[in-house]
């Protein structure tokens, strides 16, 4: 193609040029003439051809379609933005989304959906017993009966999920030798089916295969007694049909506000990416007790995570403030600025640096104003919930490729005049 190339360039008195990247079609380049009548022939040549044109109908520009194709006074710029704009939000009906998923939307493109969490749901599904298995334990523990934990113990999902796979017949053979890295996620179990470790196995096979996993899985899940909870994710691989989707960032269960959900792998890449490097903008606004008296400030504590290995007894992980030099100490940074104050109350607007469990809490903590509502790191009776809500969350959007500013106002009240306290109201709620 390249030899075709400047053989077709040669006889038009041009070359092509040889610095061009393979793969790619060169630029056609003006060659330096070796001779004067060379050149002149040329010019004369493109002279003639210009003048055999008729005024308005000029030639344009390779790559660029003729000036007649669009309005006037808008760039080739503007309509490709608009366009690409236009298709990226085109891939998600919005109203059907939150019919579905019962979650506001604030941001939909193609790649992510942004929406407004309420407080009380997780962020991902989470894993335990159902109300029946814990009414039939407190009711065994009652009577005194011992052992509990021995008839009770279950195993882990990766134990179970190995397990099914080892035991399920109908399963392809390659797929049941790899039982024990048999992936749980359906695009890793997908793509695992196709290469040489799963048997080659075709789109259709593969899919199957999956299907007959997560039924036979859910089905041994019922048996012992054991269910995941409601989630944002949950509703949108379900319910909204989104079986791709991917978590990008969590926020607390007691927490409500902004949470993004990637809705392929090659979105939760480039979104991951950006939250990892640090250029996401994350707002939070929170009721702390007492009057803050600086206007604005920055803590850079060093918080160590305790408690996780009794995750599974039901008490939940904490952070404690610690030294920079101690084991396991990992550097957490957040901003403060005071929005308004009250008698004893004090509405802030948090911005973490750094993505540490519990950060806000633990550093508002730490200031000597827990946040109102805070069970874990302060008077759990302050108030009916957490008051700490994701209001502002700022990325830039794969699919429309540029940065979007997503907002979710939380509207925090003063009530009772003679005793001031600002209680939290949402603006959303199921």
């Amino acid at each position: 193609g390249r030899a075709a190339l400047r053989g077709v360039a040669r006889s038009r008195g041009q070359t092509a040029s040889a610095d061009q990247p393979r793969g790619r079609v060169a630029t056609l380049v003006r060659a330096p003439a070796a001779e004067d009548k060379g050149a002149a022939r040329f010019q004369a040549r493109q002279k003639a051809e210009g003048a055999r044109r008729r005024p308005g109908r000029a030639r344009p520009l390779a790559g660029t379609p003729p000036p007649h194709t669009r309005p006037r006074g808008i760039s080739m710029r503007s309509l490709a933005t608009m366009a690409c704009w236009l298709r990226a939000t085109a891939a998600v009906d919005v109203a059907a989304f939150e019919r579905a998923t019962r979650l506001r939307v604030l941001h939909a493109s193609r790649a992510v959906v942004v929406v407004d969490k309420p407080a009380g749901l997780r962020s991902v599904p989470a894993y335990g017993p159902t109300d029946e298995l814990i009414r039939d334990h407190a009711a065994r523990f009652a009577a005194g009966e011992r052992d509990l934990e021995a008839k009770f113990e279950r195993p882990t999902r990766r134990e179970r999920w190995c397990a099914v796979a080892r035991e399920l017949r109908e399963l392809p053979p390659a797929l049941r030798r790899r039982c024990d890295s048999l992936p749980r996620t359906r695009t890793k179990f997908l793509k695992f089916c196709g290469g040489p470790a799963g048997g080659r196995l075709d789109e259709a096979a593969a899919l199957a295969a999956w299907e007959t996993m997560r039924a036979a899985v859910a089905s041994r899940e019922v048996e012992e007694g054991m269910e995941e909870s409601d989630s944002v994710l949950s509703r949108v691989q379900r319910d909204a049909g989104f079986v791709d989707a991917c978590p990008v960032h969590r926020i607390d269960v007691a927490t409500s506000g902004c949470l993004a959900v990637a809705l392929d792998g090659a979105a939760a890449a480039d979104l991951s990416a950006q939250w990892r490097d640090r250029d996401v903008c994350k707002t939070y606004e929170a009721v702390v007790a007492g009057v803050v008296a600086s206007d604005a400030g920055d803590v850079d504590l060093p918080l160590r995570r305790v408690g996780a290995s009794i995750r599974r007894q039901g008490r939940p992980s904490r952070v404690v403030v610690a030294e920079a030099d101690e084991p396991l100490a990992r550097a957490s940074r957040s901003s403060y600025a005071v929005s308004t104050r009250g008698a004893d109350r004090t509405v802030l607007a948090l911005t973490p640096h750094t993505g540490r469990l519990h950060q806000l809490r633990a550093h508002c903590a730490a200031l000597g104003h827990p946040i109102l509502g805070d069970w874990l790191y302060g008077d759990g009776a302050s108030a009916d919930r957490l008051c700490l809500h994701a209001s502002a969350l700022a990325f830039r959007d794969p699919a429309l490729g540029c940065r979007v500013e997503v907002a979710s106002r939380s509207a925090w009240r003063l009530v009772d005049g003679a005793s001031p306290a600002l209680v939290g109201e949402l603006t959303w709620s199921l």
